[in-house]
């Protein structure tokens, strides 16, 4: 799926910042990829739109996150 932070935060119930930090980690182990970046009329700063599984699975234990679809 093609998703943004802002999306993520709402989807999850969760705080902006938090959802920021759950695309960094997934960015970090190659789970997630920025996708595109769009440039809206009047604002400084693009959207950032990122291409993440619709299921990932996070094994605390083993330290791994893995596509949970692959």
């Amino acid at each position: 799926m093609i998703i943004t932070c802002r999306e993520l935060a709402e989807n999850l119930g969760i705080e902006y910042l938090q959802a920021s930090c759950v695309i960094k980690m997934l960015l970090s182990v190659g789970v997630a990829e920025e996708a595109e970046r769009v440039k809206c009329k009047g604002r400084g700063r693009p959207t950032v739109k990122y291409k993440v599984p619709d299921k990932i699975t996070i094994n605390l234990k083993k330290g791994t996150v893995e596509d949970s679809d692959a």
